[in-house]
């Protein structure tokens, strides 16, 4: 279902951007998230569709429609749906949990979920994609290393 819907709203959010016309963006992705979530309570929805609204939970352009603890509760149910299955597609909804790990501020366990993604690269998968889960580890693994930062003190008044 979202395979079929994805080019044509990709036609019109870009002439939504160009417009700056971010009300009828806004619309655009609610109505789009609606349509995933109902394609996910399907009786026959598959982990691709989890995925598709998981990403967009994470990433969404609209930033107040973004909610990263549903996202990881789809993800989390994608991932289970596809490892049961055998599928093939496992690596990419790890890195998508990994994603919303990380989002949800579990630095290490997306570290640890992206380095199984990672693994489970079938060959000939797309490059970029490869290239981007790499880049993720990279910046998941300076992160964990970083010093923590402290917090600063509030002002106190005398």
């Amino acid at each position: 279902m979202h395979d079929s819907i994805t080019p044509a709203r990709g036609d019109l959010l870009r002439v939504l951007r160009l417009r700056g016309d971010s009300d009828a963006l806004e619309q655009v992705y609610v109505e789009y998230l609606a349509a995933l979530d109902r394609a996910c309570q399907s009786p026959d929805a598959d982990a691709s569709v989890m995925r598709a609204l998981a990403v967009e939970l994470i990433d969404c352009e609209v930033t107040s429609l973004r909610d990263p603890a549903r996202a990881l509760e789809i993800a989390e149910l994608a991932c289970a749906e596809v490892e049961a299955a055998g599928g093939a597609d496992l690596w990419l909804n790890l890195d998508t949990l990994a994603r919303a790990q990380h989002r949800n501020g579990d630095t290490a366990k997306a570290t640890d979920t992206v380095r199984r993604a990672i693994a489970l690269v079938p060959a000939g998968a797309d490059a970029a994609t490869v290239d981007e889960m790499q880049s993720r580890l990279q910046a998941f693994e300076a992160e964990l290393a970083a010093p923590p930062v402290a917090a600063e003190e509030p002002d106190r008044q005398p």
